[in-house]
C-alpha cells in the first residue's frame, strides 16, 4: 500500500505543477486560499478593532503616522499607497518552509488583501515588491490605498 502524502508535499506538488502552467484563474484561486486563511484563522476580527482605533485617521499620512505607532512593521507613505516592510528574518508563512514556492506569496497577497481591506474599510488591492520566497531580504507590501 503507498504511503499518503503530507499536505506540504501535495501543496508543493500543486504549485509545482501551476509554475509549468499559470494562467489568471489558477493564480486567482491560490490567492482566495489566502483570504480564506484570513478569514478562518480569525484575524479580521481582530484588524477590525485596529480599524475602529484608526476612525481619525483620514489621510494616508494619517494611515502611516497609525501604522508606526501600532504595528512593528515599518510603514512608508509612497506616491501611490503605502509601503510596508515587515522586517522578518523568514517567511512567515505557516506553511513554509515546508512549501517552497514563488507562487506561496499569492497565498499571502490574498491574506493581506483581506486584513487590510477590512481595516481601510474598502477593498485595496496590494503588491508584494519583495519576499523571501522571490529571493528576496525581507517581505514587502505595497497598499493601493
Amino acid at each position: 500500500m503507498q504511503e499518503w502524502l503530507k499536505p506540504s508535499d501535495w501543496i508543493n506538488s500543486l504549485l509545482h505543477d501551476i509554475e509549468k502552467s499559470p494562467t489568471a484563474e489558477k493564480l486567482a484561486l491560490i490567492e482566495h486560499c489566502g483570504r480564506s486563511c484570513a478569514e478562518q484563522s480569525g484575524h479580521l476580527e481582530g484588524i477590525l478593532a485596529l480599524r475602529k482605533a484608526a476612525a481619525h485617521c483620514r489621510t494616508r499620512a494619517d494611515y502611516v503616522a497609525f501604522l508606526r505607532e501600532h504595528f512593528p512593521f515599518d510603514a512608508d507613505e509612497a506616491e501611490d499607497g503605502i509601503l510596508i516592510r515587515y522586517r522578518k528574518t523568514a517567511c512567515s508563512c505557516r506553511l513554509a518552509p515546508d512549501v517552497a514556492s514563488p507562487l506561496l506569496c499569492l497565498c499571502t497577497q490574498g491574506h493581506e488583501k483581506a486584513m487590510w481591506s477590512v481595516f481601510f474599510g474598502k477593498e485595496i488591492n496590494t503588491e508584494i515588491v519583495e519576499s523571501f520566497q522571490r529571493g528576496g531580504n525581507d517581505c514587502v507590501m505595497k497598499l493601493f490605498v
